[in-house]
């Protein structure tokens, strides 16, 4: 049985905490985790997130997933009483959870600089359902909630793992009732979310709702509606409308370039119809590489603290860094740039798109000198 935390807006804090507080915050955190997870006797592993492995052999399945859910909701109440600096005054960090039960390795990976790894069907499914939950929450897996003991009244459907880049559906997700769940619960419903008491509804209409655009709406309005709701109250703002502007952005390139591929499908084939990206003929570089005298860098990595790092590198050096989060932002910012960057600092490990997959996809535009790409891996060997 596999538990992940997932620090939200760790990019946030990163830009905006000072780095003594940015360290106290995690300390606090994982300080707190670790007293839970010395506690229950688990183990823990600390690589782009924070993970808690229980492999107590003496333990049933249930005891399993009870014990599980006991440690999450503790690790809830324990990033409550951390307070950072917020523009109001202080906040808590916000995280969210996810726990999963499945196949399960570990090893030592690497011939020159080995690294311990551990991975499998659990880890994959408790990522997953842990990126997909809401703030304050903790999502389980099917398996989890097929272990638990009465689970009416510990759970609630919450929809299905999906991935819209990859073309994937996994199991069912549920909701456990603790943290903020009834909050989050009113806004899924608010936001056109799969009806809670009926998973096999399948229609068009809702399939549509799994767009990336319908989910950048979605977020918007959750945040509003998230941010609106804590005023109303008089207490302190969520946080949720800080990063609103950026994925308003993001929303309207998407929906720019929908209207771009309905205009090029459309186009005769003999249309003089083009755009920046076609590639130019092999051995020449393309007009849309930026030939200005800064340089600029496209990292792409879902760490924040690795964007950071690049940047406290780099910047002070005279490079132009723009940070994206994972492969499809990343290829969006490309398709939509006027100037192609000078060189993507590309990381391997990345969900929804490795960095293989989006490499793939550049080279499938743009060739290596219209485009250098380097691949950055924290894992040796």
């Amino acid at each position: 049985t596999v538990l992940v935390c997932d620090i939200v807006d760790m990019l946030y804090y990163a830009r905006t905490l000072q780095s003594s507080e940015l360290t106290n915050m995690v300390n606090a955190l994982y300080d707190c985790f670790d007293a839970i997870a010395m506690e229950h006797r688990l183990t823990r592993i600390i690589d782009d997130g924070y993970m808690l492995i229980l492999e107590d052999s003496t333990l049933t399945p249930t005891e399993a997933a009870e014990k599980m859910l006991l440690v999450a909701e503790g690790m809830l109440r324990g990033a409550e009483a951390v307070r950072i600096p917020a523009p109001d005054g202080e906040e808590a960090p916000r995280i969210r959870v996810g726990v999963a039960r499945g196949n399960a390795y570990s090893g030592i990976v690497g011939m020159k600089l080995t690294s311990y790894l551990y991975f499998g069907t659990a880890v994959r499914d408790a990522v997953q359902v842990a990126i997909r939950g809401a703030v304050g929450c903790v999502v389980v897996t099917e398996q989890i909630r097929a272990q638990l003991t009465n689970p009416e009244a510990k759970v609630v459907p919450y929809g299905q793992m999906r991935s819209v880049s990859e073309g994937w559906v996994g199991g069912k997700m549920y909701m456990g009732k603790i943290g903020r769940y009834e909050a989050a619960m009113k806004e899924k419903e608010a936001d056109g979310g799969v009806p809670d008491t009926d998973f096999e509804a399948t229609s068009q209409a809702e399939q549509d709702t799994d767009s990336p655009m319908s989910h950048l709406r979605a977020f918007l309005r959750l945040s509003h509606a998230s941010a609106s709701s804590a005023e109303e109250e008089g207490g302190p703002k969520s946080g949720g409308c800080r990063e609103c502007e950026k994925w308003r952005t993001k929303l309207l390139l998407l929906e720019r370039e929908a209207e771009a591929l309905k205009l090029q499908a459309s186009a005769p084939a003999n249309s003089s119809l083009s755009t920046a990206s076609q590639a130019a003929p092999s051995g020449e570089r393309s007009d849309a590489v930026a030939q200005d005298d800064e340089i600029h860098i496209l990292s792409v990595d879902d760490d924040p603290v690795n964007q950071a790092v690049v940047e406290t590198l780099l910047e002070p050096m005279g490079y132009a860094i723009t940070a994206c989060m994972d492969g499809m932002e990343a290829l969006e910012h490309l398709r939509a740039c006027e100037k192609l960057p000078s060189c993507v600092l590309l990381d391997v490990m990345m969900p929804h798109m490795t960095g293989y997959e989006t490499c793939k996809t550049i080279r499938q535009t743009w060739s290596c000198l219209q485009l250098p790409v380097i691949m950055v891996s924290g894992k040796g060997g």
